[in-house]
């Protein structure tokens, strides 16, 4: 796996003390509200090496806990499983990698009525993946991950919703082939913009399934089941 760096590790710890503390602050007993989401998601990144940009596929299974801080502010942990494969590259050779992703986030709704929802969101994660090149040679691949965006909700019915957004992400990444030389290049995302459209359903009294179409900085379709307790 890739190691963390030093500058990797420190923005994670840095955001792990930030959530632990923001959790003693603001976890009140009225707003002791868990919601646990799955994502399980395939589709194309683009990302920018030296020279060239390279179509990059990744399929993604994601676990995250959402608490309720206060009425309007939600943190977030999440894990992840991660394949990304590339097959036609110029900057780096083809492979086939996997791995996992953490991360924490937060979001809030800083706007609820009855007939619309909207929200910010902001998160940071740290990806680390290993597997090997066309030629055999292994590789581990690596990044950390700034993401923040607007969420709008729309509520058509009492059982379903709209959903669209808009984000911007920013990839701070590295690929490593290890062999003799131990070629390290680095990338960023091409799109950082993103943006989506999808709808969601009501499953239960405390379930959603949500069905939404990215583009820009992932393009492909999105499934989340979530369930607050």
């Amino acid at each position: 796996m890739f190691p963390l760096t030093q500058l990797h590790f420190r923005v994670l710890a840095t955001c792990f003390i930030f959530s632990v503390a923001s959790t003693n602050v603001f976890a009140y007993p009225d707003n002791d509200v868990t919601e646990m989401s799955l994502l399980i998601q395939s589709n194309n990144m683009y990302f920018k090496f030296p020279g060239t940009v390279d179509q990059t596929k990744i399929s993604t299974i994601e676990l995250t806990w959402w608490q309720v801080f206060t009425g309007s502010i939600e943190g977030g942990l999440n894990i992840s499983y991660v394949e990304l494969s590339q097959k036609d590259n110029s900057s780096v050779p083809a492979y086939d990698a996997s791995g996992y992703e953490v991360g924490i986030g937060f979001r809030s709704k800083f706007i609820q009525t009855e007939t619309v929802n909207v929200g910010l969101r902001m998160s940071i994660d740290y990806m680390a993946l290993s597997g090997q090149t066309n030629s055999n040679k292994d590789v581990e691949v690596s990044w950390v991950k700034y993401s923040g965006g607007a969420d709008f909700e729309f509520f058509p019915s009492s059982s379903i919703s709209a959903l669209a957004g808009v984000s911007y992400t920013s990839i701070d990444g590295e690929n490593k082939v290890i062999d003799t030389t131990n070629s390290l290049v680095s990338f960023s995302a091409d799109k950082p913009e993103g943006y989506y459209a999808g709808v969601s359903f009501k499953s239960g009294r405390s379930g959603k399934i949500n069905m939404t179409w990215h583009g820009g900085y992932r393009s492909g379709v999105y499934l989340t089941f979530s369930n607050q307790f």
